[in-house]
């Protein structure tokens, strides 16, 4: 039977698999983003606003 502390590390562990694969899409959709020559515009918290042409 695997240990409470285990279990923890197993979930910490799944947790930060998610996180680096979230890390990997955004970058992937930034980088998507800067090939069709435009610029994200980005509100105060973060949220994209509306696109510049950069062309």
């Amino acid at each position: 039977m695997e240990s409470s502390i285990d279990f923890i590390a197993h979930k910490i562990a799944e947790c930060i698999e998610k996180i680096e694969d979230y890390k990997r899409e955004i970058s992937r959709l930034r980088q998507t983003i800067r090939d069709l020559s435009y610029q994200a515009v980005e509100t105060d918290e973060g949220e994209i606003a509306h696109f510049n042409d950069i062309d």
